[in-house]
């Protein structure tokens, strides 16, 4: 059963396989089984393969826990924030996770974000979920830094009074737009960042 999950079988394949091939080992030892031996010997299986389906999945789920928690701890860490001021972070890291998985995001790169965010907006706010996962999959997809990301998007709120998620969508665009024209997004945000003093001098 384990060999067949960890060959990427479905759990109903491999719980199928190995009750073949269990009871088909049983019929060459035993010879002829006496068919309440054999229902018994079924039932036994079928529990067991179930307990050790159900401690997989709890085994999983605990290891999830332990990264979200490590991840929450490690933003409360970097932002100073205690964790009455943190309320619900954990679910906006196990969503940003389990959203940016295909590009490589993890609950670490979550907690960075917001971290990275918070820090930037002077510890006063704390980035949405939406904003969490603009900011990973502009650092998984197109190479743009956590600190650019967020030191743009607090120039273009503080320049066009947008909200914070509005500013970070802004963010998202022109690293896309830059990327369309063939330039490099961190060059483009570094260059927005480094001059966000000067710009807004002249805003």
């Amino acid at each position: 059963f384990s060999m067949a999950l960890s060959r990427g079988a479905t759990v109903a394949t491999a719980f199928g396989g190995a009750l073949t091939m269990g009871l088909a080992s049983a019929r060459k030892m035993l010879g002829n089984i006496n068919p309440g031996i054999l229902q018994f010997a079924k039932g036994a299986l079928i529990a067991g393969v179930a307990f050790f389906a159900l401690k997989k999945m709890f085994d999983a789920g605990f290891a999830s826990f332990k990264r979200i928690d490590a991840a929450a701890k490690s933003f409360r860490n970097e932002t100073g924030l205690l964790n009455s001021q943190t309320a619900g972070l954990g679910d906006k890291i196990k969503n940003v996770e389990s959203s940016m998985a295909s590009i490589g995001g993890s609950a670490e790169d979550a907690a960075k974000a917001a971290a990275e965010f918070t820090n930037t907006f002077d510890g006063i706010v704390q980035p949405s979920e939406e904003a969490m996962m603009n900011l990973v999959a502009m650092n998984k997809s197109l190479g743009v830094g956590l600190t650019e990301a967020s030191q743009v998007a607090k120039v273009f709120r503080n320049l066009g009074d947008l909200t914070e998620d509005q500013a970070i969508a802004q963010t998202a665009n022109v690293a896309q737009m830059a990327k369309l024209a063939g330039v490099a997004p961190q060059k483009v945000m570094a260059d927005i960042a480094s001059s966000s003093e000067e710009m807004y001098k002249f805003f």
